[in-house]
């Protein structure tokens, strides 16, 4: 199973690597806080928190990009931009949070499995990036899927958006 999961995965990855264009897009939009006066603020919904723990937590951290919280989301301006993760589009959670994020006037892109373009965190981010990871990786025997790589890919995102930023950065 391990073989065809990493397999699978690779291919996985090679599909999102090919999302460069959508990267730049997506760094462009971030950038904008840091040149101007406000904070890049990482949101993660359910197994996507991890990448909210990698921008607090990780080797790499900016004390520019901040967790997003229940606590600091009234703390937001238009000068901030957001990087929302979650799962699908039409998580509820990630829903809500564009919603708020939109009332605000707060610009953000998002990043989860495409489900529907009514969905509120497909229809009101600046710009979306389809992970294109909604199905188990690895079949068994009766057909089931299990191995889904949501969380990998969404670190593997996240790592390509932020480097693409820190380019952007040192050309400015």
């Amino acid at each position: 199973m391990i073989p065809v999961f990493t397999t699978q995965l690779m291919g996985r990855v090679k599909a999102v690597r090919e999302k460069e264009e959508e990267f730049e897009d997506a760094a462009r939009l971030l950038a904008q806080a840091l040149v101007g006066e406000g904070t890049i603020y990482v949101y993660g919904c359910r197994e996507l928190r991890g990448v909210t723990a990698e921008a607090e937590y990780g080797t790499d951290r900016d004390e520019r990009i901040k967790p997003l919280t229940q606590d600091n989301l009234s703390e937001l301006t238009p000068a901030d931009r957001v990087l929302l993760f979650a799962p699908f589009t039409n998580d509820g959670e990630a829903c809500r949070m564009a919603t708020k994020l939109h009332i605000q006037g707060v610009p953000f892109a998002s990043v989860s499995n495409f489900h529907d373009e009514q969905d509120a965190s497909f229809s009101l981010a600046d710009l979306h990036i389809d992970f294109e990871s909604d199905i188990g990786l690895v079949p068994d025997e009766e057909g089931n899927r299990s191995g889904y790589p949501t969380s990998i890919i969404g670190l593997y995102t996240y790592f390509c958006i932020m480097l693409t930023v820190k380019e952007i950065m040192s050309e400015y």
